[in-house]
């Protein structure tokens, strides 16, 4: 009796050292031994619990200021893009614009040599200007002056006023002087209508007998 108790203590002292020995390497995160096999922990559980080595967070870090500076590259490059085409756009507006000044004084000044033809194009010019507001017609007064050709000065307004009142005192000439035209037409052949509305008569009341 007494040796079989002597075993059992020594049993029970071998399992609490295992015990003991495996609490140990889990929270060492070490492989458990079992008799003779050795049963790893979880890879995932190391990984979570392994820490992170400085040269893998400097390249992350790394990655990152690379990212961020291209984004900012990119960015200032599209703005430089938008930038540069407004700016010809702009350039284009105001050659255009001095372009068809020069066009338009030049129709002023030929409208007593073209029998008044060369004032479509100032009627034409104006209503683009000033009805369409389109920026590659500079505005009626500007013309004549070295200035910005889409925006008056106290001046140039008067001068634009002055023309546009022209404009429409020659436009309402014209609409008078076609009407004046078709009533002489009308005058001149009024009696050869008239005999030919009474054959028209004539004949429809042959017809109807």
């Amino acid at each position: 009796m007494p040796e079989n108790l002597g075993q059992q203590d020594t049993w029970a002292k071998s399992l609490k050292q295992k015990k003991n020995k495996t609490r140990r390497q889990k929270q060492n995160n070490l492989p458990i031994n079992l008799g003779n096999k050795t049963t790893p922990l979880s890879a995932s559980a190391g990984k979570k619990n392994a820490p992170k080595s400085p040269e893998a967070t400097s390249e992350k870090g790394i990655n990152v200021k690379k990212q961020l500076a291209i984004a900012r590259r990119l960015r200032r490059k599209e703005k430089g893009a938008r930038k540069e085409g407004k700016i010809t756009s702009k350039i284009e507006e105001k050659e255009a614009a001095m372009l068809t000044a020069s066009l338009l004084n030049k129709a002023w000044l030929s409208a007593v040599g073209s029998y008044g033809l060369s004032l479509i194009y100032v009627g034409f010019h104006a209503i683009m200007a000033h009805l369409f507001k389109s920026k590659y017609f500079c505005l009626l007064g500007t013309e004549w002056y070295k200035c910005n050709k889409r925006k008056y000065n106290m001046f140039t307004f008067l001068w634009g006023m002055l023309e546009i009142t022209l404009l429409a005192i020659i436009f309402i000439l014209v609409i008078l002087i076609v009407i004046a035209i078709f009533y002489l037409i009308y005058q001149q052949f009024k009696w050869q209508i008239e005999v030919a509305g009474t054959m028209l008569e004539f004949w429809n009341r042959m017809n109807s007998l």
